[in-house]
């Protein structure tokens, strides 16, 4: 497979010797060198290249911007995503990445405030549904109205991530009977990971809280 990544890149690095101010060149070298090659700096410099040539084109600052959130690069991914929604306020894409850079944060506030815009501009989207939830069980708030997210998502996709944020919620409420029950649930799917393990284990530890007659 890194054969391949490689001979792209030479291909785009011919094609932008021949057409140096392409920024879809640019980005698209970057987008190899991030997601292909793991070779992350280069990437930054190819992405920042295709902004530079066009900034004010969305596709290119999401490029950017998904590169700088995986690096934990809250404040940059910060101004690069607020450029990219004041260009296009409809880009749920933009609202989506901007609400996991301000979580990362703390910026709980104003990561739902984007979430809230995301659902509204595609209100079927599990994921969008489910970061919600998800978020909502952190700032501890309106855990009935983040158990009615979760469950709108889990009725489209029944996912083993969805159960666990259900499960948390749940145990979060007390409600230690359902919460387990959708822990115990996650732990037998076949799909199951090492992170959705840790996420019920948790329940597990919240659950047994509640009855312990703990918080």
């Amino acid at each position: 497979a890194s054969v391949r990544f490689e001979e792209a890149v030479e291909c785009l690095n011919r094609a932008i010797q021949l057409d140096p101010e392409s920024a879809l060149l640019w980005n698209m070298l970057g987008v190899i060198h991030a997601e292909g090659l793991k070779q992350f700096d280069r990437s930054e410099y190819y992405l920042q290249r295709a902004v530079e040539l066009k900034p004010d084109d969305i596709e290119y600052l999401l490029s950017l911007s998904a590169l700088l959130l995986q690096q934990r690069r809250n404040a940059e991914v910060e101004a690069c995503l607020r450029h990219a929604y004041a260009i296009d306020p409809s880009s749920i894409q933009a609202l989506n990445l901007l609400s996991k850079a301000l979580t990362l944060s703390g910026k709980l506030n104003e990561a739902e405030e984007c979430l809230r815009k995301a659902i509204a501009v595609e209100p079927a989207n599990e994921d969008f549904m489910n970061h919600l939830a998800v978020l909502l069980a952190k700032k501890r708030e309106s855990l009935e109205e983040a158990e009615t997210f979760v469950k709108k998502a889990l009725d489209i996709k029944d996912s083993v991530c969805f159960r666990g944020t259900l499960s948390l919620i749940l145990a979060l409420q007390g409600r230690v009977d359902e919460a387990l029950l959708q822990a115990e649930i996650v732990l037998q799917r076949p799909d199951v990971v090492c992170s959705d393990i840790q996420e019920s284990t948790d329940v597990l530890c919240i659950a047994a809280a509640f009855d312990r007659g703990g918080e």
